[in-house]
């Protein structure tokens, strides 16, 4: 008969190994691998908002520090290159090297969060630069109008 100290072992472990299993389960991928801004629009449904005149961001710059190198984007993600490769590199690997990069973390964005005077929870954020729902844009918009000046 077996004792309940290895019955409790056995929990332990089948809690354990479920837990790792399900885990990674949550991960989440983005909508497409493809460049979302290939998709065909129906021009006669396009809604407009206050950002419609914006432009998003498309500045990119690599940072290389220590043995890392990381793809910084300027509309508010970073750690990628907008197609689905992940460019968060370490150990660094010069890319004219020719050698395999190893990327350990596929993608990641900025989330800002509040509660306004009201109440009411207001948050900017971005996954995977999802088309027509940019949260970050560059440049000064005028709450007023809702527009940019294109030279600044």
């Amino acid at each position: 008969m077996m004792n309940i100290q290895f019955k409790i072992n056995i929990s332990w472990i089948l809690l354990i190994a479920l837990s790792a299993v399900s885990l990674p389960s949550y991960a989440k991928y983005p909508p497409s691998f493809l460049d979302p801004r290939s998709k065909k629009i129906d021009a006669d449904n396009v809604k407009f908002g206050y950002r419609a005149d914006c432009a998003s961001s498309r500045s990119a710059t690599d940072m290389s520090i220590n043995n890392v190198r990381a793809r910084l984007l300027g509309g508010g993600d970073v750690w990628w290159d907008l197609i689905g490769n992940g460019k968060y590199v370490v150990p660094k690997v010069d890319p004219a090297s020719g050698l395999d990069e190893v990327s350990s973390i596929f993608a990641g964005a900025v989330w800002l969060g509040g509660f306004d005077p009201v109440g009411n929870l207001k948050l900017a954020a971005q996954t995977f630069r999802s088309s027509n729902a940019n949260d970050f844009w560059p440049g000064p918009l005028d709450p007023n109008t809702g527009t940019i000046q294109r030279d600044t």
